[in-house]
């Protein structure tokens, strides 16, 4: 399935993959050494899309090669752009950015975000919640706080007490990301967008001031 482009622009570039291809078909485009086995089919072929839309994205008729960090941060190795990926479902989401570190989230709408509420919604977001079973802002405060934790790179992250969210805009699907963790505190702008029964979030470039990359170490290709 041909990428589907939802934003490019000099900052950044964010693409979905809507999986409809067999492992196999997949697999060839790709070096055998470097493709994971899970022990789910559906991890592989997500695994597999997720790699392949990066391939797309870059106008590659090749591999590139994806190396993480020992905290597990996705990385080009021969690129100075930066990069982050998710998958859920039958769709491969990915940003590519220009300007500094990253982040993206895709998740399929389930009422299973209800059994993990307590553990990723502080005081302050309960404002968000427009009623009790309110199953799309209880996706909106989760895919965020993944996108800033992807964004951080370095782990070691509560949802709860270290990551908020402030500046709410639905109508526009945007709002802020707070990272606070002792002497620490950076606000990331973020945007969103549902698609289907998808919930998309990213770090919207547009709105932010240029940023260097974290200095990660290699440990091994991801």
């Amino acid at each position: 399935m041909p990428l589907q482009t939802l934003i490019q622009c000099p900052e950044y570039h964010l693409a979905l993959w809507e999986i409809r291809e067999t492992i196999e078909e997949l697999g060839q485009h790709l070096n055998p050494s470097s493709v994971q086995n899970f022990a789910k089919g559906t991890r592989n072929l997500q695994w597999l899309a997720s790699r392949k839309l990066i391939q797309e994205m870059l106008g590659l008729d090749h591999e590139i090669e994806i190396l993480k960090t020992e905290e597990g941060k996705p990385y080009l190795s021969s690129c100075s752009k930066t990069i982050s990926m998710s998958h859920s479902g039958h769709y491969a989401a990915a940003i590519i950015s220009n300007n500094g570190e990253t982040g993206v989230d895709i998740e399929k709408i389930s009422d299973r975000i209800f059994k993990i509420v307590h553990k990723f919604v502080n005081e302050s977001e309960g404002q968000f919640m427009r009623n009790p079973e309110d199953m799309e802002t209880c996706y909106l405060i989760w895919s965020a706080k993944e996108v800033l934790f992807k964004y951080h790179g370095f782990g070691a992250l509560d949802f709860r007490k270290h990551l908020s969210l402030t500046d709410l805009h639905r109508e526009n699907g945007t709002l802020k990301g707070v990272i606070q963790k002792e002497d620490f505190k950076e606000e990331v702008p973020l945007r969103f967008k549902i698609i289907g029964d998808y919930f998309c979030t990213w770090v919207d470039h547009q709105r932010m001031t240029k940023r260097i990359p974290h200095i990660h170490k290699i440990t091994s290709k991801f």
